[in-house]
């Protein structure tokens, strides 16, 4: 599968290494497109459109240039074709291209993208990685509605699968809450991959609650101290 994305770049250099004009660079922008679509996956397409366009699109570009729209222009679809790449990749269900599509692609492609990334995560198999990301998507909202009850379901069961990063964003949405309790349940179950760590004094819990949140927190099955505002939920195991 890297076959085709190496020779790609090695194709950029050489056709980088050929372009004494913008007409060429232009040209040999359109050939990288043409490539990307006969890559062995959409995220090898995608990865070699990205290549084209951090090589070739000229940031420090004079403008004033008589071929400036020419480039500017097959670049602009590089770009799109690039997005639509990536979100096939994570309809796919290759995650490789997500943290990408969420950094560098219109607001279109991210909405799309996070769309794929919910659907997989609501399936009962989904994995980890799926997961976390469908709960650091409905945590923060924009390309999805916030939904911290949502959210919560799916970094407790990455944290489950035993991924201790869910566990960072799990007790963020208790920071936003007020809930001291699950607050520092979860921040126990984050340990090093907390991001911040809150004072045991700024939480201000009896030494009994704290021994016993301490006690829960390697439960696997235990997930909220107290508090009813969240209904717990498990996928059916024929939502697939």
């Amino acid at each position: 599968m890297k076959f085709l994305h190496i020779a790609g770049v090695l194709a950029l250099g050489f056709f980088l290494s050929g372009c004494e004009s913008d007409h060429d660079k232009a040209d040999a922008l359109r050939e990288i497109l043409e490539q990307a679509s006969h890559a062995t996956s959409p995220y090898e397409g995608a990865m070699l459109l990205q290549d084209a366009h951090l090589h070739y699109y000229p940031t420090d570009y004079a403008k004033s240039n008589k071929n400036w729209d020419e480039v500017q222009g097959v670049d602009i679809e590089i770009r799109r074709k690039r997005d639509d790449l990536l979100v096939q990749s994570i309809q796919q269900n290759d995650i490789r291209g997500a943290k990408l599509v969420f950094k560098s692609s219109a607001d279109d492609a991210s909405r799309r993208a996070a769309s794929a990334v919910l659907a997989h995560a609501d399936k009962a198999d989904a994995s980890a990685q799926w997961l976390e990301l469908a709960g650091d998507l409905t945590f923060e909202g924009g390309y999805t509605p916030t939904d911290y009850e949502r959210s919560f379901n799916y970094l407790a069961r990455a944290w489950q699968q035993g991924d201790i990063s869910a566990a960072s964003t799990a007790r963020s949405i208790f920071v936003k809450l007020g809930d001291r309790h699950n607050l520092y349940l979860w921040q126990l179950r984050c340990m090093n991959e907390c991001g911040f760590y809150m004072d045991e004094e700024k939480i201000n819990l009896s030494p009994k609650e704290m021994i016993s949140l301490q006690k829960m927190a390697t439960q696997k099955t235990a997930l909220l101290a107290d508090g009813d505002y969240f209904q717990i939920y498990q996928p059916k195991p024929n939502n697939r």
